[in-house]
């Protein structure tokens, strides 16, 4: 558990599935700048959007870290193991930081740093060579937020909004220094 100078940074339990349901009903716009309900997902067809974080909390492929305060939860971030990267080679024994957001009224206070770090901690903990995620090419803020974290833009990937395919850049940061096996 970490702690900001205003919020508790720690691994999400079952108890936090009912307050992650509720900070996802928000309009979301992440740290990244993807659009999860534009492009349909975290919510997966037929189910309850209340289903969903005890699900992934539950599940042995996603880390969910979350900040909170007195409030109530102020964001949260998820790291996925064993997703396919876009890209090969220092892809290799990676994460890929998925979902990062942090509500409106926390945003400049630095919640998304404090859980960008404690999901470094936690990738170095279970032997990750690096981070990777993709962030939208229309989201130079995220861009610039990401590269001020370590992350360096490492190419670009294609995603599917709705009907549009779409273009974002893909960035990594290199967590270990053990090579990949």
């Amino acid at each position: 558990m970490k702690k900001t100078h205003h919020a508790v940074v720690r691994l999400a339990g079952e108890a936090d599935a009912q307050a992650l349901a509720l900070l996802l009903t928000e309009p979301f716009m992440a740290v990244n700048g993807q659009d999860d309900d534009a492009k349909g997902g975290p919510f997966r067809d037929g189910q309850r959007r209340d289903d969903i974080p005890l699900q992934e909390i539950r599940s042995r492929q996603i880390d969910t870290v979350v900040a909170e305060c007195g409030e109530g939860l102020q964001g949260f971030l998820q790291l996925r193991w064993g997703e396919r990267a876009p890209a090969s080679g220092w892809m290799r024994g990676s994460v890929e930081l998925r979902r990062h957001y942090v509500r409106a009224r926390h945003r400049g206070a630095g919640v998304a740093g404090c859980l960008l770090e404690r999901a470094v901690d936690i990738a170095r903990a279970g032997d990750a060579v690096c981070i990777w995620l993709k962030v939208r090419k229309d989201s130079p803020q995220a861009v610039r937020f990401y590269q001020k974290h370590g992350f360096r833009l490492a190419g670009t990937a294609m995603f599917r909004d709705g009907v549009r395919l779409r273009e974002t850049w893909v960035m990594h940061r290199v967590v270990s220094q053990r090579p990949a096996t």
